[in-house]
Parts: structure tokens; C-alpha cells; sequence
């Protein structure tokens, strides 16, 4: 499971409202020798090798801001900036497809997933989102990124916008824990 320390790497980027932006280099084994006939990873050769993925995660309380276009393009543009691989935004109110386009113009991204409240960017045209999960409430996007050369193994990232009050935060965690998707994951776990 690949988790990041929240104590470490921190940059905090003061535009106007003070904004808590968080980047997290992250180290993925590199994978071996791709067999996709069979779908297996499994060169002995190449098992200490690694591959950096820098992400970043972000509550953005909304990047739609209809009355300042200009302000939320010049952040986006910003975002694209930080050399992010994956950047993950909670609190994005992308509610219809629509926005959810234009984030992806503004991001020039080909790999994205987004829900109400929360959604996963793909800065890197080699990454690749699939597999998507979103839970009843859209608080969470599980999704699997893998690398279009099979340069390292799939791994699972999670997105969470948890409710802001303490016993419904609890009970929010609780219940998402008991999703069936938390008991299947195989690969390595990344949780923004």
C-alpha cells in the first residue's frame, strides 16, 4: 500500500484566498517485463527498479466559478505548472458533463474522472485512468492508473471529500470502508 506521509513535501501557494496546495512525489516499482498475453508483470531483472509520480491533491472550492473565468483558468494554468503527474481536487462542484469538459479543455488532459465533489486529472499523457469507482454520495473516485507503455504496475488512487462536521466525517469513513472495492484491491493504494 503506498501512502503518503502528510507531514512531509508539503508547499503551501498563498493566490488571494490562501490556498493549502499539497504535492506528493511518489515512488512506483517499475514493471516487469509486461507479458500481455498474459497481463503479468514479472522480470526478476527489473523488480529494484523505480518509477516517480508526482502527485498533488488539492480542495479547490470549485474550480467552476462562473464570475471569474479568468481567475480559475489563471489557477488551472498554474496547476498544469507544478510538473504533477496526477493531481487530485476535492470540492471541484463539476456536478454535469458539461463542466466536467471544460475542465478537461482547461487541464488539456486525456484522462480524467470526475464527480460531483471531487474528481482525478491525468497531467501525464502516458497515464492512464480506468476502472473507475464512485460512490452513492460522489464524495469518492477510486480509480486504477496505469502507464500506456506498461513502464510500471496498475495501482489504485483514491479521491475523498469527506463531510467537513466530525460525527458525520465518522460515520462516512465507516461506511466506505465497508465498500466491497476497499477488500478487492490487489495493486498498491494510493489514498489523496
Amino acid at each position: 500500500m503506498i501512502m503518503p506521509n502528510m507531514n512531509t513535501n508539503m508547499t503551501d501557494i498563498n493566490l488571494n484566498n490562501s490556498i493549502n496546495f499539497t504535492s506528493y512525489p511518489t515512488t512506483i516499482p517499475e514493471s516487469r517485463s509486461f507479458s500481455q498475453a498474459e497481463n503479468q508483470y514479472d522480470s526478476p531483472s527489473s523488480r529494484n527498479k523505480q518509477v516517480n509520480i508526482n502527485v498533488g491533491s488539492l480542495n479547490c472550492r470549485s474550480l467552476i466559478k462562473t464570475n471569474q473565468p479568468t481567475t480559475s483558468s489563471e489557477f488551472i494554468r498554474f496547476l498544469r505548472s507544478q510538473s504533477l503527474d496526477l493531481l487530485t481536487l476535492q470540492e471541484t462542484h463539476a456536478s454535469d458533463p458539461e463542466q466536467q469538459q471544460i475542465l478537461d479543455m482547461k487541464f488539456q488532459t486525456k484522462s480524467s474522472v470526475w464527480s460531483h465533489y471531487c474528481g482525478i486529472v491525468s497531467l501525464n499523457p502516458s497515464l492512464v485512468l480506468s476502472s473507475a469507482f464512485i460512490d452513492r454520495d460522489q464524495r469518492l473516485i477510486a480509480c486504477t492508473v496505469s502507464h500506456m507503455n506498461h513502464t510500471f504496475e496498475p495501482f489504485t488512487i483514491v479521491t475523498i471529500y469527506a463531510p467537513a462536521s466530525l460525527s458525520p466525517r465518522r460515520q462516512y469513513y465507516y461506511n466506505i470502508m465497508q465498500l466491497p472495492i476497499f477488500s478487492l484491491i490487489r495493486d498498491p493504494l494510493l489514498m489523496t
